[in-house]
């Protein structure tokens, strides 16, 4: 197949499956299957990634996105009718890039990558395939986050909800598939009953974490790694800080967490002491995964599958999780994964597995299990082929 990759930001070559675009790993994996062409708006700190992903694409072209601040200006009257992040990705340039780049490759399908570039599937030839990516349902996590905040921003928030489920659901009317993350937004996309195809992309995992060796463990470290571009991310950290160490310290005196992940905000650094570490991790280090005691995710804001809960579970690391943050991943509470949303009983759960060894490592053993039962690789791939198959029959 000749697939079209379109998206407002360009893959990063270093990021894992939390970073960049949702199916950026699936890419790499079948460049030498499928052929890939990629149209990105290219911001002046995104030159540098242009080299590492040249190999997995036949044709790259780019259409400079400008200074954040003076595109939505520039977009005003769109921001009063559309939610930001829609406005922020509309370009007359960008829609020329893409009917010139229709004319001049015959592509079998087109993938627009996340919600904003729905926007653009209303223009395509009626005979093209296309399938729209929703990373996280916008008006999931935006209706998590209205009830969340306080002041203005609930305002914004509120906005930004009602804005968003609105177009989303017509975006994917337009674009006839849609591929989501995590069995819960497919149910959720099923339920809107606007006639559209749904499919789940299946998670592709590193295999070396399943390999890990089960070494000893620091039994006093609660390890919290985050792509902090997730929304509710900010919150989780400030949430883990002052509501739930302090418990946890109180029963575990010698107690410490880790938070790792790329260019944390001012925020989160502020919150760093002796006893909570933050770190500037471009990368998730597996190491993290096999020498802390435990993973917590205190997520309240979330949607679709949080691969930083795959990775720990597939590494045999146990995990303490909020509801809404494990949804995607199929474990079971209690047997591969302990879920906690009030912040004593989060720490409660933490508390248990720092004093008890062996039943870090039974909770770590069964999630491994699991891991393997269900994100099998080779079957992934099988799915992820047929799920193309299909997409490429629509248009047809």
């Amino acid at each position: 197949m000749r697939i079209l990759l379109v998206t407002s930001e360009l893959p990063d070559p270093a990021a894992g499956p939390g970073g960049g675009e949702p199916t950026w790993p699936w890419v790499r994996e079948l460049a030498g299957t499928h052929s890939y062409s990629l149209l990105s708006f290219l911001r002046p700190e995104d030159e540098t990634r242009l080299a590492g992903i040249r190999e997995y694409f036949e044709v790259i072209r780019t259409v400079p996105a400008g200074p954040r601040g003076l595109n939505r200006l520039s977009r005003f009257p769109r921001i009063i009718f559309h939610p930001f992040p829609v406005a922020a990705a509309c370009s007359r340039r960008f829609q020329a890039a893409l009917e010139e780049m229709l004319a001049e490759g015959a592509y079998d399908c087109v993938q627009l990558e996340k919600f904003p570039m729905g926007q653009y599937s209303r223009r395509l030839p009626e005979t093209v395939s296309r399938v729209l990516v929703y990373r996280d349902l916008a008006g999931e996590v935006l209706r998590r986050q209205v009830w969340l905040a306080r002041g203005l921003k609930k305002y914004y928030y509120y906005r930004e909800w009602k804005l968003s489920s609105h177009r989303e659901k017509w975006y994917a009317i337009w674009s006839r598939n849609v591929l989501v993350t995590s069995l819960k937004d497919r149910r959720t996309v099923d339920s809107w009953d606007v006639g559209v195809r749904t499919f789940t992309l299946p998670a592709l995992l590193d295999p070396g974490l399943l390999t890990l060796p089960a070494g000893e463990r620091d039994g006093e470290t609660v390890l919290f790694t985050v792509s902090f571009r997730r929304p509710g991310s900010v919150d989780a950290v400030l949430r883990l800080k002052a509501e739930i160490m302090p418990r946890v310290r109180r029963e575990c005196p010698g107690a410490r967490c880790l938070v790792t992940g790329a260019n944390p905000p001012a925020a989160v650094r502020r919150q760093a002491d002796g006893g909570f570490i933050v770190t500037d991790d471009k990368r998730r280090p597996v190491e993290h995964f096999s020498s802390a005691a435990v993973l917590a995710v205190p997520l309240r804001v979330t949607g679709g599958l949080v691969p930083e809960i795959v990775e720990a579970l597939s590494a045999a690391c146990p995990v303490v999780s909020t509801r809404a943050a494990s949804a995607g991943t199929g474990a079971r509470d209690g047997r591969e994964i302990i879920l906690a949303d009030r912040a004593d009983d989060f720490a409660a759960a933490l508390v248990r597995l720092l004093k008890s060894p062996g039943e870090r490592e039974r909770l770590g053993r069964a999630g491994r299990e699991r891991v393997k039962e269900k994100f099998d690789r080779e079957k992934s791939r099988e799915e992820m082929e047929d799920i193309y198959r299909k997409i490429l029959a629509d248009g047809r």
